[in-house]
């Protein structure tokens, strides 16, 4: 097993930003959750408005 030599201010800098991405993942999570019944994905219409994204995209 090895240690790094990391400061403790890093190591508290570095839990920040580990607790901030995960109240930003948790807060995904809930939206996702409370926005409702899931519905069916109609993956032919999905790959067309990719489609017209990326064309969009590449031809402003």
């Amino acid at each position: 097993m090895t240690t790094e030599n990391v400061s403790l201010p890093d190591m508290v800098d570095g839990d920040d930003e580990r607790d901030k991405a995960i109240s930003t993942l948790q807060a995904a999570i809930t939206d996702g959750v409370e926005s409702g019944k899931p519905q069916q994905l109609d993956v032919k219409a999905f790959k067309l408005w990719m489609r017209t994204a990326k064309q969009q995209a590449r031809y402003p």
